[in-house]
């Protein structure tokens, strides 16, 4: 009797092995609803909790130094390449590449520079096909979250 359990145990292990493999890779991973053309709609700086409720939400400035010089503006086109390359695309057209890499989940994107040097670090809040939302902390100096909201091309 104890033989028979060891075969009847190895059959619905292995099955269920194969359904979880199947079903995985039916799922799109992050990667997949990253790569393409994205084109950032908003900016928002979230202060931390005020008495006025109108002073909580400001929108920063149009030009922002982040980092080890990488500069974010409104409305910027993103293009996620499937070899890891990102391009941005600013207001005057001109093209700056970066490396791009997803981590932990597939919620934490890291945006590097030429050299592998991690610029910036995102936590993407929301994800789909057609929109995608990410966060990421501002310095001590400005206390507070900048949310960047992008819309697919």
């Amino acid at each position: 009797m104890h033989n028979m359990k060891a075969p009847v145990f190895l059959i619905i292990f292995l099955c269920c092995i194969g359904a979880y493999s199947f079903i995985r890779l039916q799922i799109p991973s992050p990667e997949n609803f990253l790569v393409g053309a994205w084109n950032e709609r908003t900016w928002n700086y979230e202060r931390r909790p005020s008495l006025n409720k109108e002073d909580s939400k400001v929108t920063l400035p149009t030009h922002v130094q982040l980092n080890k010089g990488l500069l974010l503006h409104e409305h910027e086109k993103w293009e996620f390449l499937e070899d890891g390359t990102l391009q941005i695309v600013d207001e005057m057209e001109n093209v700056h590449p970066y490396k791009w890499y997803l981590k932990g989940k597939g919620d934490v994107l890291l945006i590097k520079d030429q050299e592998n040097q991690v610029l910036e670090h995102y936590k993407i809040t929301h994800l789909d096909k057609d929109s995608m939302v990410r966060n990421f902390e501002l310095d001590i100096q400005v206390k507070g979250l900048a949310r960047l909201t992008f819309k697919r091309f």
